[in-house]
Formats: C-alpha cells, sequence, structure tokens
C-alpha cells in the first residue's frame, strides 16, 4: 500500500478525473522510483526469498527495454556495470 501513495506522489493527476498524460519527465521518475524499489527489496531482509530472486534477476538482466535494469540506471545517470557490482559484491558479503 505504500509503494501505492509514493506513485500517487509521482502522479499527481488523479486516474479518475483524467488520463494521465506520460511525459518524458514522469517516465523518468517512474524508471527512479522502480530502480530504488527494486533495490531495496535485495536489501531487506524482510523481502520474501520469490521477491528478492525476482529483483536479482532484474539487476542480472543485460537487455534494453522500457523499465530494464540498464534503462532505468541510465536515466538516473549511473553506471549499470558498477552499481550491479557494488551490489552483488554486498550481497555476498
Amino acid at each position: 500500500m505504500a509503494y501505492q501513495y509514493e506513485l500517487h506522489l509521482i502522479f499527481s493527476t488523479s486516474l479518475d478525473d483524467e488520463k494521465v498524460k506520460w511525459t518524458d519527465e514522469k517516465i523518468g521518475q517512474l524508471r527512479l522510483y522502480v530502480l530504488k524499489k527494486t533495490l531495496a527489496s535485495i536489501k531487506d531482509g524482510r523481502t520474501s526469498l520469490h521477491i528478492r530472486t525476482e529483483a536479482i534477476e532484474w539487476l542480472m538482466d543485460d537487455s534494453i527495454q522500457p523499465f530494464s535494469y540498464f534503462t532505468c540506471c541510465i536515466e538516473a545517470g549511473l553506471n549499470p556495470q558498477i552499481l550491479r557490482d557494488l551490489i552483488v559484491g554486498s550481497i555476498k558479503r
């Protein structure tokens, strides 16, 4: 439920009132949100094994899709390979 609230903050337009206008800025905000939440789920020990596994698979996927790991990193101005190496290193510890 908290995720829904956070998404509402990103998209201040009420879905009931009108259609969301997908601007480049809003798509960028959503990519950053996906990146932050997915990386947080990897770090959070309370996250289920299933969710953590999916998050790690997303992290390790090299595909270029609208919301892939690489695309979300590039949108955030981050080097995907360096960030991946840091995360994998912290998981191994």
